[in-house]
């Protein structure tokens, strides 16, 4: 399991509260669970 991390997580920048948790869930679905 050697894939990217989303670039966007709760730890690497500091956004609106929803567009982080949004944004990561979102961005993880489709780097790792892609349909």
């Amino acid at each position: 399991m050697n894939q990217p991390v989303p670039p966007e997580l709760p730890g690497t920048k500091s956004p609106t509260k929803e567009y982080t948790w949004w944004d990561s869930w979102l961005q993880l679905h489709m780097l790792y669970a892609p349909l």
